[in-house]
């Protein structure tokens, strides 16, 4: 899905227009189990964000348990989360599936 539908669907479902889109580019790019961080996560994205809007999506995920933040080591090296098994990863894959639908609609 096209990053400003993503946005769009986030905002109504979520009330928060960084969430889809963020939890669908986790989706892509990183396995249950895998680890990342919020730099990569914004360079998926193309940049779409401010780093304090990716770590905000990314505390509300952990809150859900979809992510476990892991210990963080200190600077230079950014935080790093765990992508957890949770039913979140499914459903930001699936409504991405779905078509865009016209306004109004």
């Amino acid at each position: 899905m096209d990053y400003e539908t993503a946005r769009d669907r986030s905002k109504a479902l979520f009330e928060n227009s960084h969430l889809l889109p963020v939890a669908e580019a986790i989706t892509k790019h990183v396995a249950v189990g895998g680890d990342f961080t919020a730099p990569e996560v914004r360079a998926w994205i193309g940049g779409r964000a401010a780093d304090n809007q990716i770590h905000g999506v990314l505390s509300r995920l952990e809150a859900a348990g979809a992510l476990v933040q892991l210990p963080y080591v200190g600077r230079p090296l950014p935080r790093r989360w765990e992508r957890s098994e949770h039913p979140l990863w499914r459903f930001a894959t699936e409504w991405a599936k779905v078509p865009a639908v016209a306004a109004g609609r």
